[in-house]
């Protein structure tokens, strides 16, 4: 079959053991894409009621056929695994760069399972496989992780987790190419239990296609309609942090936890006020021309915002933005910064803050957090991923801590925190988080 490699990448960290498994043929078939296949050998696998921090989960990082080609758009793939939050399958796309070395490599995807004996990273270069220690990575932020593994092995591709991950925190994210984040079901921690501190990814090969000129010339005639349409173009000017002013007018803009669909600061976040301050440049992912990614510097409370770690993108900027009643463009791009470092999930994370900024306000906790504290953002973010005081209870989950102090106004669906659209003005999303397995993805 054309556009798959037909072999998956098998990983037991438990006993070390790497090799090669081939995948049926009839599989690509009736299980389409890097999440199709990815769900079918978690089913085959990974039995019912499995923990989903205990060595019997696995890890799947997956790609489907456009992977590795270079066409506009396919820049990214799935992480799937159980998720700490649902302790049912879950998902997350990531954008940026692995995606299309992965698809490079030879191998469809990477499925891991088993625990290290002590922290490892995996290096899949140029075909050759390896788990190598990371003793010394243990601790360190992403983008310190990615600066010393593109140093040792020229041209890889990194995932990794911060020091959430490594502490189980149930936010935790696996953050690409230092500012990508496979967030939302907690797989930071899922990778973290496996003491797997890191991916690096070099591709080395084409992948199979049935006409490679005929591919060729359609991948180049998409990416040049894609930059002859005004509204592609100016999205990339704006970013998806546009849509922050949109919403507001349209009055469906998550505000003060939900509370409110309209942000009266909405313009001071949003992707104008942003361009206009604090972008120094606009990054994208591999294949794409449209350049939609914020890539920010400036300071807050005397700290460096800096480039490496990219800049808020719209979800970030309605969860640590207008949930919270903050208008500080400055403060949430720190706390951008400081959730790819720690790695993170943004929306997670802003959710946490404006339920605990509710429940400041209602009495049922003792410390006073209030609405619009860009600085509380910033402090909130560190005490839980650091686990720190009350940031402990959060980080074991958003939604049993709520329910320990009767605060039902906990923005989760089935441990999974409501990310940044109002299902009230999405009818649609609505009914799919009223009736899906996977919580409010």
């Amino acid at each position: 079959m054309k556009g798959v490699f037909g072999r998956y990448l098998w990983v037991d960290l438990s006993s070390g053991k790497i090799e090669e498994k081939e995948i049926p043929e009839r599989w690509y078939e009736l299980f389409l894409g890097g999440r199709g296949m990815a769900a079918r050998l978690l089913l085959e696998h990974v039995p019912p009621g499995t923990d989903p921090l205990s060595p019997g989960n696995a890890l799947v990082f997956a790609t489907g056929p456009f992977q590795g080609t270079g066409l506009a758009g396919a820049g990214r793939h799935v992480v799937m695994a159980i998720s700490p939050k649902t302790r049912s399958i879950a998902d997350s796309y990531v954008g940026g760069f692995l995606g299309h070395e992965l698809g490079r490599s030879g191998y469809d995807g990477i499925f891991i399972t088993g625990k290290a004996a002590e922290p490892v990273y995996l290096l899949l270069y140029e075909g050759k496989a390896e788990l190598r220690e990371a003793r010394d990575l243990w601790g360190k932020f992403t983008a310190e992780v990615e600066a010393e593994l593109r140093s040792r092995h020229p041209g890889v591709r990194v995932a990794a987790i911060g020091p959430a991950g490594e502490k189980l925190v149930s936010q935790a994210c696996i953050i690409h190419d230092r500012n990508r984040a496979a967030g939302r079901p907690g797989l930071g921690a899922v990778m973290g239990s496996k003491l797997l501190k890191a991916i690096a990814v070099k591709g080395y090969t084409e992948k199979p296609l049935a006409h490679p000129e005929k591919f060729a010339k359609a991948r180049a005639e998409f990416a040049q309609d894609l930059l002859s349409d005004e509204g592609t173009v100016r999205f990339g000017e704006y970013g998806t942090a546009r849509g922050v002013t949109w919403l507001s007018e349209m009055g469906i803009l998550p505000t003060k936890n939900f509370q409110e669909g309209v942000f009266d600061f909405a313009s001071e976040i949003g992707g104008e006020k942003l361009k206009e301050t604090i972008l120094v440049d606009r990054d994208t992912c591999a294949g794409c021309p449209i350049r939609c990614k914020r890539v920010v510097k400036t300071e807050f409370l005397g700290q460096e915002v800096l480039p490496d770690y990219g800049g808020p993108e719209y979800e970030t900027l309605a969860a640590l933005g207008s949930l919270c009643l903050v208008s500080d463009l400055r403060a949430i791009a720190l706390a951008n910064q400081l959730c790819n470092a720690y790695g993170v999930d943004t929306i997670s994370m802003g959710v946490a803050i404006a339920t605990i900024m509710e429940a400041s306000e209602k009495g049922l906790i003792s410390e006073e957090v209030p609405w619009g504290d860009g600085k509380a953002v910033v402090e909130w973010v560190e005490r839980i991923s650091r686990r720190e005081g009350l940031g402990d209870e959060i980080a074991q989950g958003l939604e049993a801590w709520a329910k320990k102090i009767g605060a039902d106004f906990v923005m989760t669906i089935k441990g999974v925190e409501v990310p940044m659209h109002e299902p009230r003005g999405k009818v649609g999303l609505g009914l799919s988080y009223a009736i899906t397995p996977r919580g409010a993805q």
